[in-house]
């Protein structure tokens, strides 16, 4: 772990160490709006199940279409 911690020191401006460990396991999302309406929303279920690039982008050039 001091190795680990000595790597991670280096990073600190990129790395985010939560002060809580119980805040290690929120997870993000993916939203895509169009106006006030939400036109696409995934929330990750766990670390790592992001939505694929491709398929938001392709939603938010969809729900572009016609502003």
């Amino acid at each position: 772990m001091g190795d680990l911690f000595r790597v991670l020191e280096k990073w600190k401006d990129a790395v985010y160490l939560p002060p809580k460990q119980e805040q290690a396991f929120q997870q993000g999302g993916t939203f895509v709006f169009k106006g006030e309406d939400t036109v696409y929303a995934q929330y990750d279920v766990s670390t790592g199940a992001h939505v694929a690039v491709d398929d938001a982008v392709r939603i938010a050039i969809e729900a572009g279409k016609g502003l």
